[in-house]
């Protein structure tokens, strides 16, 4: 906060109002694409049709660079400039005040005409500092990365020297901050050590609090408590409305602290006189909930296995009463506790007591919460569609999914730990759950090993996915003529389950799949029953003003299609616009959208269709937009040609933009490409899936048979070719 407050007096420009961080960037993204130029384009697909997942990653990470970042700034520089409707302010205090909201995407925007602005002027002061707050926003977000780059070039222009001491104890903190999210516990205390020699205002409080955390991992008890007693001679210069939260950190902290000497009982003790003076309202939840936190660990490491698991359960209970809003008090004070794992403590201790059905309803408790997180009042939901948002509270059982599911199907859900992987298989006749005894991190590198090899059509692919069929799926015993609704979690996300090896055979070609966001969503997509009356809507190949990001075989796609369906609305080119889209969808029975589209990794809500452009804008829909739709009467949305899963494996809820936007907004199922194929596989596949479907064949069956088509085409064997497409919610 005193960072942003002295930036005011060294930069004040127009700043972006709320209206234009929301629909309406005029042409700013043609501005922007213009001045990165093709290199950086979306969806440019090389000779052969096939894209390679270093080139999409390489476009991720071009995304975030300097160059890109610096573009982007001066595209929204001279729309500001030039169109009168913006307040005078500083663009520093305005993304100060988006990284507080959790606007992390919004926030790097507003720091990138700061950028912009200092490039452009070469003031080395004023450069330093938006590359201070661009790192500030990747911190916050979970982007390391960019933090650690943006925090190390910041320190390396010579600033003013009214500004070097501000400059560097912050660029210092967010390095240190980075690496105690590595574990590198050593370097942090070197490097907190040079910001809290630099440290002004409430810097000064944050520094040492998160240098207590630090000595405290590397059992430098004394140097740690010596740390905290220093840190709450400063809680008076944070700012008033943050001093409540400090205090908590500091209580936090000592916990901690006395965990890591191994003192349970005075762990527990500090967290038990905390609850003592903690009541259960909007406004303290969020603390009650991270010092019942600290309480369980105190109470599982004296022990009490039982006690600890009564006190998951009631942070569980409490986090419902936690607003879904970012605190950004947390990251400053190196406390980067995320409240999902909460949830795995829970979820894991119930499993060893053999408490298998509750296990599984607080793992859909946690998926819940996590989508009330991503959203967390950022979008307007139509009225009467926002079923996962208005579902996500209420109580929900596994007797709920059993009663919905028919003899014969398999709903497989998963739960990825740090140290183990649970995977519940939910039948009629009950539900089993199996224990796959991996890290979190040698499983995710097993599922990003076997998807490069997938996409990159490597002779390996077989062997990967087989080891990965053996892990997550053969626990559970899949009958033939059994087919699959697959919840997945974490890492798992990535993981295209039709193309494992069971070892004589595909998945696919044993069983039908499909997937859902949860179980509690699968039980209301279930249960719609759309009007259905509307006709086939189609958006093919938008003319995006850059030739090599035409989409000929996209065109080509839904023109085939149109023989299936006489009475269709389709439009191409410079008519595949996004306001016919919002115009046609809401009305439509089925919807296609042929078109590249882009993952956001830093806020899946910003996520985005490329559309053509139209006079007051750039095209592009993100994905908090289509939250705003009524798709009521929509039976199927597909997305073709989009690449919504080649980001780097992460935690996984960021390929869920578009689709849960979808679902939330109405429609019971998606068709989402995870990545983009050749031309005249995808118009083979989905001439035969809707020829399925006008034939009354269910989706689910549609697309396997779709798929099995293809795959039996000597020329698209490969897993590549026909594994590139999942079906989302509704599979019947």
């Amino acid at each position: 906060m005193a960072l942003i407050k002295q930036l005011m007096t060294l930069v004040v420009i127009s700043s972006l109002s709320a209206s234009a961080h929301s629909d309406d960037h005029g042409m700013l993204l043609a501005q922007v694409q213009s001045a990165i130029g093709p290199s950086a384009a979306v969806g440019t697909q090389p000779p052969g049709g096939i894209k390679t997942l270093a080139a999409a990653q390489s476009r991720l990470r071009d995304a975030e660079a300097v160059s890109t970042l610096t573009a982007e700034g001066r595209a929204l520089y001279l729309a500001d400039s030039g169109g009168g409707t913006y307040t005078t302010n500083s663009m520093g205090a305005a993304a100060d005040r988006l990284i507080e909201q959790g606007e992390f995407r919004q926030a790097i925007r507003s720091a990138a005409v700061t950028l912009y602005l200092g490039v452009n002027s070469r003031n080395d002061t004023q450069t330093a500092f938006a590359k201070v707050i661009l790192a500030s926003a990747y911190l916050a977000s979970g982007d390391l990365r960019n933090a650690q780059t943006f925090a190390s070039g910041a320190l390396t222009h010579r600033v003013a020297s009214n500004y070097y001491y501000l400059l560097k104890g912050r660029a210092n903190k967010i390095l240190a901050d980075v690496a105690m999210r590595e574990e590198n516990y050593a370097k942090a205390v070197d490097l907190y050590g040079e910001a809290l020699d630099a440290a002004q205002a409430d810097l000064r409080f944050y520094v040492r609090a998160s240098l207590a955390l630090a000595h405290s991992k590397l059992k430098r008890f004394d140097k740690a408590r010596e740390s905290v007693k220093d840190a709450e001679g400063f809680v008076g210069i944070v700012p008033p409305q943050f001093q409540a939260a400090a205090r908590g950190s500091l209580l936090r902290i000592r916990g901690s602290v006395a965990l890591q000497e191994g003192k349970a009982d005075e762990a527990a003790r500090l967290y038990e006189d905390a609850l003592k003076t903690q009541g259960i309202d909007a406004n303290t939840a969020y603390d009650k909930f991270w010092i019942l936190e600290g309480l369980a660990r105190a109470r599982l490491a004296r022990g009490d296995a039982a006690e600890a698991l009564g006190t998951y359960m009631e942070a569980v209970d409490v986090s419902e009463q936690v607003r879904g809003l970012f605190r950004s008090e947390e990251v400053k004070s190196a406390l980067f506790g995320e409240m999902q794992d909460v949830f795995s403590e829970a979820v894991r201790l119930l499993v060893e007591s053999g408490k298998i059905d509750t296990a599984w309803e607080i793992n859909e408790k946690g998926r819940s919460r996590a989508l009330l997180d991503m959203i967390r009042n950022r979008v307007a939901l139509a009225e009467g569609s926002a079923v996962f948002a208005e579902a996500s509270n209420k109580t929900f059982k596994i007797g709920d999914l059993v009663s919905r599911i028919k003899p014969g199907e398999v709903v497989l859900s998963y739960r990825v730990l740090d140290g183990r992987t649970y995977a519940w298989a939910t039948r009629t006749t009950g539900t089993t759950v199996a224990t796959i005894d991996m890290t979190r991190k040698n499983l995710g590198r097993r599922v990003e090993a076997f998807r490069d090899a997938v996409i990159e059509d490597k002779p390996d692919a077989k062997s990967l996915g087989a080891e990965l069929h053996d892990l997550l799926v053969k626990p559970a015993n899949v009958a033939a003529g059994e087919s699959l609704t697959i919840i997945p979690h974490d890492v798992l996300h990535y993981l295209p389950y039709q193309a494992l090896w069971t070892g004589d055979a595909y998945l696919l070609q044993k069983a039908q799949i499909s997937y859902a966001p949860s179980a509690n969503a699968l039980v209301q997509l279930l249960d719609r029953k759309p009007s259905a009356t509307g006709r086939f809507f189609a958006l093919g190949n938008p003319d995006l003003g850059d030739p090599s990001r035409a989409l000929p075989g996209a065109q080509k796609e839904v023109e085939a299609l149109m023989t299936l369906f006489p009475d269709s609305e389709t439009y191409f080119g410079s008519n595949a616009t996004r306001q016919r889209f919002f115009e046609g969808a809401a009305k439509s029975r089925l919807v296609h959208v042929a078109s590249h589209g882009s993952v956001d990794p830093i806020d899946p809500l910003y996520s985005k269709l490329y559309l053509a452009k139209e006079a007051n804008h750039e095209g592009t829909v993100d994905a908090r937009e289509i939250y705003g739709l009524k798709l009521g009467g929509t039976e199927l949305v597909v997305l073709s040609a989009c690449e919504t899963g080649l980001g780097n494996v992460s935690r996984g809820d960021e390929v869920w933009g578009f689709t849960r936007s979808f679902l939330s907004a109405g429609a019971p199922a998606l068709l989402v490409s995870l990545w983009e194929v050749s031309d005249e596989a995808t118009e083979m596949l989905m001439k035969r899936f809707y020829g399925d479907l006008t034939k009354g064949i269910g989706r689910r069956e549609a697309l396997r048979n779709a798929s099995l088509a293809v795959l039996s085409d000597a020329r698209f064997s490969s897993p590549v070719y026909w594994s590139a497409f999942n079906l989302v919610g509704d599979m019947r």
